[in-house]
Formats: structure tokens, sequence, C-alpha cells
């Protein structure tokens, strides 16, 4: 049995959400099965800028030509400074996020152009070009840059699900394809805010199991800490249920699944529709795996702020596609806000029964529960802005 991720739904024996029973491994962190240690990826704290250290690299002719030039993002409506808004050289793909004061620096050749894009969840983005010979005050001051609420703003990227999928509703296609692009948008910068700021999670980890005759036989409570970089399984087509020896594993649907081109390979969209009052409006888009689709495989949908983009929850259920492993299993997930605009998981409640009722019979109680909740999140550099 390998072993397990930090965000990953797991039993061995009597099940338990990613809890270790049996003879596993060992592993330096809970986050992710073993790897070499030449596997683990090397982290960056701004991608425009040389990376510090004790000893300063040998300018290259390139950097004895480039000079940093502040980029300040603000909100068109009222000129307040938009923090967590990406900063992106749309030549090389290096990314920055903007600080607190919606400040981000850029590194711009002496000679020629560079080619940006500046965006934010829940405004149109917006494309400039900067070189030296237009930039106010000679470079010495900041270039502003507005970006304009737009809540409902259809992909400029088209975003497509399996191709086996069944139509869906000429009414509902733009917004579905609007929430699409939204959740590939949050898993890209989720993974610019985790090389920009990496941090360590402890979780808390709270498992009840039941008989058949659903008296509790056992409950306990236990704590893990990884880091930031292994947090999350990557979403394997036809390997959702991973079977072992002495049970099954289960990766929770994590930000950056849902933003993942393989995952929509696999599955379909079925609705989107807003809901909720004025104040508390939400996206709701539901998903199942698509006919084609190999194995067990997630269903469920995913419930985004209508106002700044960012997922809130995610319902989902195991369509069970196997002879071995649970054979009903289902809960959510819900986020929060560590720094503005990005999401990490904040609990996973769920909950699954090893074996189908007798016929004729209710499902009844599940054989185990558990709530899995992050307590606490450290940076191991510097802190993003609130």
């Amino acid at each position: 049995m390998s072993p397990r991720s930090l965000l990953t739904l797991c039993c061995a024996g009597l099940p338990a959400i990613a809890l270790s029973l049996g003879q596993a491994r060992p592993s330096a962190t809970p986050f992710t099965r073993a790897e070499p240690a030449h596997a683990a990826p090397p982290t960056r704290t701004d991608p425009f800028t040389r990376p510090a250290s004790s000893r300063a690299p040998a300018p290259t002719a390139r950097a004895a030509q480039d000079r940093l030039v502040t980029i300040r993002v603000l909100a068109d409506a009222d000129g307040s400074p938009l923090a967590n808004a990406e900063v992106i050289d749309r030549g090389t793909g290096a990314r920055a996020l903007t600080r607190e004061n919606g400040e981000a620096r850029v590194r711009l050749p002496l000679q020629g152009e560079l080619l940006l894009r500046v965006r934010q969840l829940g405004y149109a983005y917006l494309d400039l070009t900067l070189e030296w010979a237009t930039l106010p005050g000679g470079g010495e001051e900041p270039v502003v840059v507005r970006l304009a609420r737009i809540p409902f703003a259809l992909p400029s990227v088209s975003t497509t699900a399996a191709r086996d999928c069944p139509p869906i509703d000429d009414n509902v296609k733009p917004l579905a394809l609007w929430a699409l692009d939204q959740l590939r948008e949050g898993a890209e910068r989720y993974e610019t805010f985790r090389q920009a700021y990496p941090f360590r999670v402890e979780i808390e980890r709270n498992t009840v199991r039941r008989n058949r005759m659903g008296q509790v036989t056992r409950a306990n409570r236990s704590r893990e800490r990884g880091d930031s970089e292994r947090w999350g399984d990557r979403y394997t087509p036809g390997a959702v249920v991973a079977l072992h020896p002495l049970g099954f594993s289960v990766p929770i649907l994590f930000v950056a699944t849902l933003g993942d081109p393989a995952f929509w390979d696999h599955h379909c969209i079925t609705t989107a529709r807003v809901e909720g009052s004025d104040s508390l409006r939400q996206v709701r888009l539901r998903f199942a795996p698509s006919p084609s689709a190999k194995g067990s495989d997630w269903g469920g949908d995913a419930l985004m702020d209508s106002s700044t983009s960012l997922l809130r929850r995610i319902e989902f259920h195991l369509r069970i596609n196997q002879k071995d492993g649970p054979r009903r299993f289902e809960g959510y997930t819900t986020f929060r806000s560590p720094s503005s605009l990005i999401v990490v998981p904040e609990s996973t409640f769920a909950m699954w029964w090893r074996a189908e009722p007798d016929a004729g019979a209710e499902w009844g109680l599940p054989d185990v529960v558990q709530l899995v909740r992050s307590l606490e999140i450290e940076y191991r550099k510097s802190r993003p802005p609130r």
C-alpha cells in the first residue's frame, strides 16, 4: 500500500479517510506517494526577478539590458488596489502576483517590448505592451492598470468537455463555459500562489466506524502536517479508486482538479444555474463522468461565488464501476481564502458504505464517516497579502 496523500480518502481493512491501517512504506511527507528525492519540484518566489540566494549569480548579458518596472493593478470602479492579481508574461508564461498595494514588479528589456496580460478573478483581463519609450516618467513611475468587473464574462478561450457528452441546453451553455473558464483560471492562480508563498499545513481527521447494526465500533482523531508542493493528487483517468491489498484509496477533489483539462476530457457538464438571493448568489455547475469514462469516477456539483468567481464548495459522489472497493461514496468539501481571491480546502466530510443493502432494503447508516479539517497554514517564506 503506497503512502497516502494528505487529501486522499482511503480505507485499509476497516475504511477511514486517509487513515493508514496495515503496512505502508515510510514516507517523508503524508501528502503523496513515495517519490525519489530528485523529483521534488523547484519553488520560485518571483518568476520575473532573480531568486534570492546567499551568493548573487553572475550577471548575464540579458540581465544587464533589463530593468524592473512596477505594475499597479486597480479596480476600475473605485480605484482600490487588487491584491493577488496575476501579471503574466505572454511570451514566456512567467507570472507574478500583486501585493496588498496592488503592485508587482516585472523585468523589461531596454531594447524591445514586453507583452503582458493582467487578470483577476471576476474581472475582464487586460493585455498591454510595454516598452521604455512609452513608460510614464521614463520607468520611474508605476504603470497603472485598471480592470473592469464583469461578473459573467464569456471565456476568451473555448473550454471543452469530453467529446461524447450529450448536448446541454443552449441557454445554459454560456454560463457553463464561464464557470469552466473561472475554474481553470482559479487552478492556475493557486499554482502561482503556492510557488510564490510555499507553506506547510496541518490537518485534523475525525473518523467514526459503525457495524452492520449501526453501532459505533471505533472513533479516533489524528493530525498530519505536510508541504504545499504535495498537497493534493493529480486526477488520473480510470484510477480514481486505487485498490490495495488491504483496502482502497480515493483522492479528494482538489482545487486544481476542476481546472485540469484531463478531468474535463472524461466528464460532462449536465447543467449550470444561478441560485440564491442577490447578496448570496452562487453558480452551481453540475458534472458527471462521460459515457466513455473507464472505472469509477466523480460526479457532483461545484458551487462558485457569482461576484468573486471563487470556488466555495464541491458536493461529490462516486459513480461506482468496479467490483471491489466502496459500494456508495459521497460527501462535500468547503473552501476558504487564506489570501485575496485564493482558495484552499477548509474541510471535507465524507461517508461511504462497504456493502450494498439487501434486496428491497434501504442503505441505512454509512459504515464510515470522516471529517477532515485544515487547522493551520504556516508560510515558510514571506506571507501573502490578506
